[in-house]
C-alpha cells in the first residue's frame, strides 16, 4: 500500500492551513481510499513548544517513510515546504502537486 505525505504551509495562519489541510487530506482519502495519507499538521500537533528545526525535522522523518509527498496549497512560499520536496526529490520520491490528484 502506498503511502502519501500531505505538505502544505503550516505558519502565518496556523488555525486556517491546519483546517485546509485536514479538508485537502480527507478529500484525497476520499477520491483514493486504496492509498495512505499523512497530513503532518495533525501529526505534528502536539510539538508546540519545540523549535521550528526540530518540529521540522521531525516532519522529515516522517516523510522519510512515506512514498511520495503531495503539495498543497501556497507551498512555494514556505520555507518548511520547500525543505520537504528538496528532502523528498533527494531520497528519489515520488512528487506530485494537489492538482495532479483532483
Amino acid at each position: 500500500m502506498k503511502i502519501y505525505y500531505v505538505s502544505h504551509p503550516f505558519t502565518g495562519n496556523e488555525k486556517k492551513n491546519r483546517k485546509d489541510a485536514r479538508r485537502i487530506t480527507a478529500m484525497l482519502k476520499k477520491a483514493y481510499p486504496q492509498y495512505i495519507f499523512i497530513n503532518p499538521l495533525d501529526a505534528m500537533r502536539y510539538t508546540t513548544g519545540l523549535p521550528y528545526e526540530d518540529s521540522l525535522e521531525q516532519c522529515l522523518e516522517l516523510l522519510a517513510i512515506c512514498d511520495g509527498i503531495i503539495m498543497a496549497g501556497k507551498w512555494k512560499d514556505s520555507e518548511g515546504c520547500t525543505r520537504e520536496c528538496v528532502s523528498a526529490a533527494l531520497a528519489g520520491k515520488k512528487i506530485t502537486e494537489l492538482g495532479d490528484w483532483i
